[in-house]
């Protein structure tokens, strides 16, 4: 509930950012990495109030038995507290640290592999590769700091579980009989296990609301202002109408055929509060006509643009438009394309009608385009359209645009990227006198650097050093000796001969066109991660080998070596505890209480220590290793992929890989290869102390080895599928929000946010449902082991019954039976956990594995070391295609 909300919220408020403000890659980073945190925490959270609760009656147990030395492990558990206290004030500021570091970098992967065809063609790739090898190095070691704080506070944490009895053994005054012994442990285990549960939530629930922080500082920033009026509004509320500007400025007074489309007055719009790009800007829109925007590069069109729709972010003056336009066609100078059909892009939201995609596919020159694609219109552009041309691209989008039916359409830099014929096609079936938008009385801004077609436009905005220095009608701005009079441009009876010639030539590659390919069978580039089949299966030896050797194999060695000591010395204290009362209850001690009560705290030392070794071995040393080498492997495959992989799988399939299975890595990967180690060495220790009261009870360990293993099997199998259709659930929720956030100036003009909000809360539903089942399985898997530990609880003391066992070894064996269940459960689960979390390391391997560079040594000629000797580029029978 708490994800499905705060998701959705971060992705409206993301749809509210103003334009440039950077807003993406933060939002990304919120609802992927920070929600898991948020999650991991919010899960602790009732486990806190419960062990308060669970302590309490312990300690009240724990008092009848020995008496005022119950103060012992209240004391210790204090001292800890204390210690955990002291970490908090650390631990958000390293979680806002390291969850920066991760946004830095997310961020920036996600944009360059969105734009890797840009960077290729400049050659910047490797450069841009290092630097992001760079952040995870720098993420990494913000990570390690985190990370020692949580070794610290579980140090902390099982401090109190393995000093508490001990310390409570040595200052009771009470006769410690094998019945006293063990009763009192098992209280003293039931005091200390709750406690050491809630240190170890603090870091949890601190992280988890430092998350929180982050989205509630996110949500709360200032909201886009649309600092258009209407006029209608204006005259409703009786504001008073701005300044006029231009020859015929927006007044109450105008009819409706005279009254311009927008007008602004005194108009100052930049970027940033500094930086003003356009200034003192009073001009008007005509309506039901076209109005062309011309001026050198950098004059200020696109500002223009995006100042007509409110998306300009500091802005002066008054945009006063003459009716409410809840749907603006726009078409930006980078054309904004989701990762779908071509189809899909230009219908968009909007019923499908035949009659009219036919004609806008047939006036921006698409028809010839789709008959050359294997599926047509149904084909998949893949992301940002990277399987388009850029002519193709801005074709697609000024489809989409007419398509629409607004009555303002907003066209920055339509024709860039097409040739002079598709450009002259284009301009008279859409803008000419028998054009769509003609036929249509649509208002139409058009701002481009092909001037040539000025001539057509019924009003002119000349722009130069972002001030507006003429504007008026063709013929008006020829007379007037300004910019437009020095461009040369015929006349409009010049250009009319001129056109009519170009019509009566024949052109077959605009005329002779194809028919449309029928919309039958949706197919397109694949959008699952590269190897996605192959993660599906349970992990194999290849996947760990290639785990251990990313980590060292001598590192590998040395966790394996502290997780054997940690299981010899965490359960040995309680055969030592046997030894001691055997000592008690004999008739001459042989040894004094603070001799075996010493020895019993230096086997729990000793115990601390391999788990703390362990920990660092896997938390620090491991991570840091295994993180850098998987991602700089990932990373150089990434760079060095051909354009075809790119244009075949989604942005957000590859931004999984670099986010969501990284994060698995850093986080759960190594969290459940210490607790798998944990539980598997700690209940191999459990079994044989269960042993010493009867070794007939080695009969049923091969059964209960057998059932385990069928259940973890019948487990594994499911949850590992669950947890892989979790992480591929969030894929088109990534993809989605990266396409929604990169195109939001558009999605806005078009008035499709509603309906984008809508598609990723469906989005967000189906990204649900894998996560609660496989919460689900987990508690009938707790049931089951449950099952288990109570049948052997039987088995033992029906054999310590019938057999006569010594009294301190059954004390001891069912001590151990007491926390065996729970170690069962938690190798299942954690090995469960360890083999999906592997999964993204499956999937990194296989990701670099398949896909084949660009670069290939076969393929790469090296050039003598005098070349070149000319200054020419010769291509001899050249072919070129993706596939």
């Amino acid at each position: 509930m708490a994800r499905s909300i705060l998701v959705a919220e971060t992705f409206i408020k993301a749809t509210q950012a103003p334009a440039g403000s950077g807003d993406d890659g933060a939002a990304l980073t919120l609802m992927s990495t920070d929600m898991e945190r948020i999650r991991a925490g919010l899960r602790m959270l009732h486990e806190v109030w419960a062990s308060v609760i669970q302590a309490a009656l312990a300690a009240w147990m724990l008092y009848n038995r020995l008496g005022l030395a119950f103060v012992a492990p209240i004391g210790t558990v204090v001292v800890c507290f204390l210690g955990v206290a002291v970490l908090i004030h650390f631990t958000g500021d390293s979680q806002r640290a390291w969850m920066a570091r991760v946004q830095k970098r997310v961020r920036l992967t996600a944009t360059v592999i969105a734009g890797m065809k840009n960077l290729k063609m400049a050659g910047f790739s490797a450069a841009v590769g290092d630097y992001i090898q760079t952040l995870r190095v720098k993420e990494l070691a913000a990570a390690a700091r985190i990370r020692m704080i949580t070794i610290v506070a579980a140090v902390f944490a099982f401090a109190a579980t393995l000093f508490s009895p001990p310390l409570t053994f040595a200052f009771t005054r009470q006769a410690l009989d094998a019945s006293r012994m063990f009763t009192s442990l098992s209280f003293l285990a039931l005091l200390t296990a709750p406690l050491s549960r809630i240190f170890q939530a603090v870091p949890e629930l601190v992280s988890a609301f430092a998350c929180l922080g982050r989205i509630q500082a996110f949500l709360e920033r200032e909201p886009r202002q649309d600092y258009r009026q209407v006029l209608a509004d204006m005259k409703r509320n009786g504001d008073k109408i701005g300044p006029d500007a231009g020859p015929h400025p927006l007044s109450a007074s105008d009819s409706e055929q005279t009254q311009p489309a927008a007008v602004i007055s005194g108009g100052q719009f930049g970027w940033k509060a500094d930086k003003v790009v356009l200034r003192d800007i009073n001009t008007r829109i005509p309506q039901s006509s076209l109005t062309i925007v011309v001026g050198p590069v950098g004059s200020g069109k696109s500002t223009l643009c995006k100042a007509l729709l409110g998306e300009v972010p500091f802005s002066r003056g008054s945009v006063i438009l003459g009716a409410r336009f809840p749907r603006v066609g726009f078409c930006d100078q980078t054309p904004f394309l989701s990762n779908g059909s071509i189809r899909d892009n230009i219908v968009g939201f909007a019923p499908f009608d035949d009659e009219r995609y036919a004609d806008v596919i047939e006036a921006a020159a698409l028809r010839f385009d789709l008959a050359t694609l294997p599926q047509g219109d149904q084909t998949n552009i893949g992301s940002d359209g990277i399987s388009l041309s850029g002519g193709q691209k801005q074709r697609v989008s000024l489809a989409r645009a007419l398509y629409l039916q607004s009555d303002l359409l907003v066209l920055d830099d339509i024709f860039s990227g097409l040739d002079a014929d598709t450009e002259e096609h284009v301009f008279r079936s859409v803008f000419g006198p028998d054009g769509l938008l003609r036929r249509r009385r649509a208002t139409v801004v058009l701002c481009t650097h092909s001037v040539r077609h000025l001539p057509a436009a019924d009003y002119i905005i000349a722009l130069e050093n972002g001030t507006v220095v003429e504007q008026g009608t063709f013929a008006g701005l020829m007379a007037s000796q300004g910019y437009v009079q020095r461009l040369g441009l015929k006349s409009p009876s010049d250009s009319e001969a001129s056109s009519s010639s170009e019509r009566a030539t024949p052109r077959t590659n605009l005329q002779e066109r194809p028919p449309l390919l029928p919309h039958t069978s949706p197919a397109g580039a694949a959008t699952r991660a590269p190897g996605g089949n192959e993660s599906r299966q349970v992990g194999d030896r290849a996947v760990y080998k290639h785990y251990f050797k990313s980590m060292g194999w001598f590192l590998a060695a040395s966790s394996l070596f502290f997780a054997t000591l940690w299981g010899f010395f965490v359960n040995f204290p309680t055969v030592w505890l046997t030894y001691w009362t055997d000592d008690v209850e004999s008739e001459r001690p042989a040894h004094s209480r603070a001799y075996y009560a010493g020895i019993y705290a230096l086997l729990q030392a000793c115990a601390m220590a391999s788990l703390a070794l362990l920990a660092i071995a896997i938390f620090i040393v491991s991570v840091k290793r295994a993180g850098t080498s998987l991602h700089q492997h990932a990373l150089r495959t990434l760079v060095r992929a051909p354009l075809r992989f790119f244009s075949a799988t989604d942005t957000g399939v590859v931004t999984n890989l670099f986010s969501q299975d990284l994060n698995l890595i850093d986080t759960e990967l190594p969290d459940a290869t210490v607790d798998t180690l944990y539980c598997v060495f700690q209940a191999l220790g459990q079994a044989g102390v269960m042993l010493t009261s009867s070794l007939y009870l080695a009969i049923s360990y091969p059964f209960l080895g057998a059932l385990l293993y069928l259940v973890q099997m019948f487990y594994l199998r499911t949850s590992r599928q669950l947890r892989l259709l979790d992480l591929e659930a969030k894929s088109p929720l990534y993809t989605h929000f990266l396409d929604t956030l990169k195109g939001i100036s558009t999605l806005r003009a078009f008035g499709s946010v509603p309906d984008e909000i809508q598609k990723n809360a469906r989005l967000i539903d189906s990204s649900q449902r894998p996560a609660y089942l496989l919460l689900m399985i987990q508690e009938w898997l707790n049931l089951v082991l449950d099952l288990v530990v109570m049948v052997m609880a039987a088995l033992l003391t029906t054999l310590a019954v019938q057999l006569h066992s010594s009294s301190a070894f059954v004390g001891a064996s069912l001590f151990s039976l007491i926390s065996f269940g729970e170690n069962l459960s938690g190798i299942v689960t954690s090995y469960t956990r360890l083999e999906t979390s592997i999964g993204a390391v499956a999937r990194l391997k296989t990701f670099t594995d398949t896909v084949q560079p660009e670069d290939r040594p076969e393929e790469d000629i090296v050039p003598p070391e005098e070349w070149p000797q000319r200054g020419l580029i010769e291509l001899r029978g050249v072919s070129a295609r993706y596939e």
